[in-house]
């Protein structure tokens, strides 16, 4: 009798409810909840300005025009829409993200289970919702949800060539052009695609037809990305990535040789025993002359390999950058559990996969963090401000604290604050309210202090006024 513990959908079902923990909480989480805070930036600005997908918008550029050259906005999109429908609310990008990344797996598996047997698509499926993937698949980001689109969109395809059915193909296109146009990167596994269309036993009309389609999907994703982004770049000078050529790539990433490994032997699956039966996979499809497989592996770590280098030493330093690489390194795991009869042992080497990792997961679902301040920003912006008013808050490249201000202006680092012809320009521009986040700058400025506790010092930035004048209003402003 088939167990339930041996049924991929117990197991979607179960990571699913455990991932719902914390899941309408705002982005404070240790890990990567700046990121988050920019996708819900530009998707409230969609909510509450122009639903304009073509110039994607922050609040982090002043004075000046704020549309950004960044990813295209399908995710924040998705958020916008359900802000409209249920009102503001900081989590609806964490829920869109787990529920796509669940039907991610869910697409993984049934791709994995035709083109190899069910023994190694469970196991495969299994040690991908373990991975980096349980975590970053309920953040509000878009490199989970362009990975599980694009597994969705593969597995239409290998079931509209299987079946010889091409209304699987007219549903990959777009899933698989959207997933892309959220996240570049995802593009590598539009790799199996292609070796799909290489089998001998398929017509060639199929062959043309596939291969039609695949370049139909990657030409939105190749004109943002090379067209209609570096226009945007030109045209308002907002930026978020900042890639490097091949070369500089390389001399980067050189210093960070022992991180750039980690990235691969633990942050990607979070287990070192999973990482273990991914080498034994390896040495299987070797050993077996598993032609298949080994295009795959070259087919997606080329493209991936040319991303890492362009991000240079970005990549290493950013645990999530690896997610593109988390399938194919489960399917490894997979094929190298596959070795081994399915029995005691495969349930043991599983249990330790999924517990390995407890500690980060765990972390990441119960909220632990020291921002919790960060959600009274803007009730206090609020109290001295109008919500069209520019401020300066700290924070540097990091958003959150613009965020949730929910204030145009600009995040400033500790220097550009206490600089005087830094401040005295920006209130030549427009500015109306420094807003100070005690936990990132402690230092008072000289101006007038309307506010201040623990967590905050709100200032006006009208007239500079002199140290004995500061101290004062320091003794006496609200403790």
């Amino acid at each position: 009798m088939r167990r339930w513990y041996a049924d991929i959908r117990s197991w979607l079902l179960i990571v699913l409810l455990i991932r719902l923990i914390g899941i309408t909480s705002a982005p404070l989480e240790n890990t990567h909840s700046w990121r988050q805070a920019f996708t819900n930036m530009v998707a409230r600005n969609m909510a509450e300005g122009p639903f304009d997908l073509l110039h994607p918008r922050t609040d982090l550029a002043g004075e000046r025009i704020d549309i950004v050259a960044s990813e295209f906005p399908g995710f924040n999109a998705l958020i916008a829409i359900v802000a409209r429908v249920l009102g503001p609310a900081h989590w609806y990008g964490r829920m869109i993200a787990l529920i796509l990344s669940t039907l991610g797996v869910w697409g993984f598996h049934a791709l994995v289970r035709r083109r190899y047997d069910a023994h190694v698509a469970f196991n495969a499926s299994f040690v991908l919702l373990w991975s980096s993937w349980f975590l970053y698949g309920r953040k509000a980001m878009p490199d989970t949800i362009s990975i599980a689109l694009v597994l969705i969109a593969l597995y239409f395809v290998d079931r509209a060539l299987h079946r010889r059915d091409p209304k699987w193909i007219l549903l990959a296109v777009p899933l698989a052009a959207f997933g892309g146009l959220c996240k570049i990167p995802a593009i590598v596994l539009f790799a199996a695609w292609g070796l799909m269309l290489a089998e001998r036993s398929l017509p060639l009309r199929w062959r043309v037809g596939g291969l039609l389609a695949l370049v139909l999907a990657t030409t939105p994703v190749i004109w943002w990305y090379f067209h209609w982004q570096p226009h945007l770049l030109t045209e308002y000078g907002n930026q978020l990535y900042f890639p490097v050529s091949l070369r500089e790539g390389f001399v980067e990433l050189k210093p960070y040789g022992g991180k750039l490994l980690e990235r691969f032997a633990f942050s990607a699956l979070l287990s070192h025993v999973a990482f273990g039966f991914l080498l034994v996979g390896l040495w299987r499809v070797h050993r077996t002359r598993d032609l298949k497989t080994a295009l795959l592996i070259i087919g997606i770590f080329f493209p991936f390999g040319i991303f890492l280098l362009k991000t240079g030493s970005v990549f290493p330093l950013h645990a999530y950058y690896v997610l593109p690489m988390v399938p194919l390194m489960a399917l490894l795991v997979g094929v190298g559990l596959g070795s081994f009869p399915a029995g005691r042992w495969t349930v043991l080497a599983l249990t330790l996969i999924a517990i390995e990792g407890m500690g980060i997961r765990w972390n990441d679902l119960n909220g632990t963090n020291d921002r919790v301040h960060l959600l009274r920003a803007e009730e206090l912006a609020d109290r001295f401000s109008e919500r069209n008013d520019l401020v300066a808050c700290t924070g540097g490249i990091d958003p959150r604290t613009m965020y949730f201000l929910h204030r145009h202006g600009w995040s400033l680092g500790p220097s550009d604050m206490g600089s005087a012809t830094v401040m005295d320009s920006l209130r030549s521009l427009g500015l109306k309210l420094i807003c100070v986040d005690r936990h990132t700058m402690n230092e008072p400025l000289p101006f007038n202090l309307l506010y201040e506790d623990l967590d905050w010092r709100i200032y006006e930035p009208i007239d500079r006024i002199s140290d004995g004048a500061l101290n004062a209003a320091t003794v006496h402003s609200i403790p």
